[in-house]
């Protein structure tokens, strides 16, 4: 075998390898949206307590399923998935909330102190 035989080969096992990891993250990155997306419907049920929508939202993850992979991917597994993925887009709400009450940077936040007897009513 000589170098360039060997250095085909390796080409070859490296593309292969990054052929199934853009795979298994783009799969990953439409499984998280679509989850997201069903947590967001099972949010607009006003009726439903929090335990309901989230068997909501296994039950539907449950119906995209394909039949060879239900085996793998139980309802209990699923409502690890959905409850990670909740827990995640709260989170980073909560840490865009808590950024957005914040005053920007440079902002000069004074205080004043009233003079006594500046607010008492003298009566005139």
């Amino acid at each position: 075998m000589n170098p360039y035989d060997v250095l085909g080969i390796l080409a070859v096992v490296l593309w292969v390898i990054f052929l199934v990891v853009s795979l298994y993250y783009r799969a990953k990155g439409n499984a998280v949206g679509m989850i997201a997306e069903l947590i967001a419907l099972a949010e607009q049920e006003a009726e439903a307590t929090g335990p309901e929508k989230m068997d909501m939202v296994v039950n539907w993850l449950y119906d995209y399923v394909p039949a060879v992979f239900r085996g793998i991917l139980t309802k209990p597994v699923l409502q690890e998935i959905a409850q990670r993925v909740f827990n995640w887009t709260r989170r980073y709400a909560l840490e865009y909330l808590a950024k957005k009450q914040k005053p920007p940077e440079g902002d000069v936040i004074r205080e004043y102190e009233i003079p006594e007897g500046y607010l008492k009513d003298d009566g005139k």
